[in-house]
């Protein structure tokens, strides 16, 4: 009976010492937006602080964030590999229609309208309403 007791009490002590950190599940691409689907917490005894500083769940809530590089699975995720989301976003004006896509302009002349998208892509509008 005591043994049980100091089990128990020894699997109590070592998880209320535990620290948290948050692991990617799986692959996530440079730029990507941050799925919380994607991770995971994970209870671990010590961390090297000068690695890294551990991201918190509660950090992750109310915004969206995305990527700054691209991470590994099973990778611990930092402050430094995320940053706050801003949606970059062109509207094109071709007489009463309007156009919006994802990206921002890296030309703009008479004739045509060039944009980077946020896959690195570069797209060409032209005035008339073609695509290149």
């Amino acid at each position: 009976m005591i043994l049980r007791l100091s089990l128990i009490t020894l699997l109590f002590v070592l998880n209320v010492n535990a620290i948290e950190l948050i692991i990617t599940k799986k692959a996530i691409n440079y730029k990507a937006k941050l799925n919380v689907k994607d991770l995971m917490i994970r209870n671990v005894d010590s961390f090297k602080k000068g690695y890294c500083t551990p991201l918190k769940l509660s950090d992750l809530s109310g915004t969206v964030y995305e990527t700054t590089h691209y991470i590994k699975k099973g990778s611990v995720l930092c402050t430094k590999d995320i940053k706050e989301f801003k949606k970059k976003a062109v509207v094109f004006k071709f007489g009463a229609l309007e156009i919006e896509t994802d990206g921002e302009i890296i030309y703009q002349n008479d004739k045509y309208i060039r944009i980077k998208k946020r896959d690195g892509k570069v797209e060409k509008i032209y005035k008339d309403g073609r695509v290149e």
